[in-house]
């Protein structure tokens, strides 16, 4: 039995509409991300051989943020959400896999808090 990929428990987080930028890119490619960034009001960021490139909707790693997904106060929202139920599910938090934490492979996921 093979491993779940940690990509794929990130993936599992993600709005539809960012998981289809991320299921664009080439599976190879896909293989190589070693986190994701999400930013409200900003671009979804990979990050691939130790450089941040940004995500456009049909799966390509861009140097400049033209054309990129850019990531809604909703899609944090929906993130944040599915954090604290599986969170509260497990009682391990979002990056238990196997008694250990995969390292950065999610990101800022948190919703800033305001006032």
């Amino acid at each position: 039995m093979r491993e779940r990929s940690k990509l794929s428990y990130a993936m599992a987080l993600l709005p539809d509409r960012l998981k289809a930028a991320v299921l664009s890119a080439g599976q190879g490619e896909r293989e190589k991300i070693t986190e994701l960034r999400l930013r409200r009001g900003r671009s979804l960021s990979a990050v691939l051989y130790g450089r941040e490139y940004f995500l456009t909707y049909d799966g390509r790693f861009m140097n400049s943020f033209e054309g990129a997904v850019e990531v809604t106060a909703e899609d944090i929202s929906h993130v944040s959400r599915l954090c604290a139920l599986f969170s509260a599910r497990d009682g391990a938090g979002l990056h238990y896999l196997r008694g250990r934490q995969p390292r950065r492979l999610l990101r800022n996921c948190r919703q800033r808090q305001s006032g």
